[in-house]
């Protein structure tokens, strides 16, 4: 699912990423990174959040820095009934470097069942790419990766919200919860899978916890989120 804000209207939560997006790219100059092999998108070893902005959608979910005993400093995601995001603007050539890369941790599953219903959409964490197709805010398109509690891994499915945005579980359930988990994935080939198009950059990098569709808890981690050449 995308993240939008999900009780009541949901298209209108889900412009949160069309609008906010749309706002960012006209009021903004781009950090438009093409040279680097590799691209940093998080800073968390630093306690560095200047460079990501706050999107809240039902709340706001706690993001603050802890300590990781294997890993020093990371970013700490705690969802009591809340939804909001961190969101990175920085456009990204994907002929160059294509690949993203992140850790996370969950510590505690949300309560829910099927998550491509509105009334279950919610994850203990999710990294998304948001990308353009267009001059328009109605061309923003966004890609979650998403730890899901049931969905198997490699499913993928239309956020309950907003048809714009396309859900892909790279993990699922509880078998790996309390362990960092490493994950890569080409950006560029995924969107031509997902959404059959052929795009070269994209335009911010975006990570949440949530659990206001179900009124639950969740926990998770962050660490490490760079894109590569390979």
């Amino acid at each position: 699912m995308i993240i939008l804000s999900k009780r009541g209207g949901a298209l209108i939560g889900y412009c949160w990423v069309i609008f906010f997006c749309f706002s960012l790219l006209l009021n903004n100059s781009l950090s438009l990174a093409t040279e680097a092999h590799h691209i940093a998108i998080s800073d968390f070893q630093q306690r560095d959040l200047s460079r990501w902005q706050t999107d809240e959608f039902e709340g706001l979910t706690d993001y603050s820095f802890v300590q990781d005993d294997a890993r020093g400093w990371v970013l700490k995601a705690h969802s009591i009934g809340t939804a909001s995001c961190l969101i990175r603007k920085i456009q990204v050539d994907l002929n160059k470097t294509p690949f993203l890369n992140w850790s996370w941790k969950a510590e505690k599953l949300p309560d829910v069942d099927n998550v491509r219903t509105k009334v279950s959409d919610d994850y203990p964490a999710r990294i998304y790419v948001i990308f353009k197709t267009g001059p328009w805010f109605w061309n923003t398109r966004a890609l979650n990766y998403v730890w899901s509690t049931t969905i198997p891994v490699g499913e993928s499915w239309p956020n309950a919200f907003a048809s714009e945005a396309k859900m892909v579980a790279v993990r699922s359930g509880g078998q790996e919860v309390g362990r960092w988990v490493t994950e890569k994935r080409n950006i560029r080939d995924d969107i031509a899978k997902f959404f059959d198009m052929d795009i070269e950059f994209i335009e911010a990098v975006a990570l949440m916890t949530d659990t206001d569709n179900a009124n639950t808890e969740a926990i998770a981690y962050y660490d490490n989120i760079y894109f590569s050449d390979r």
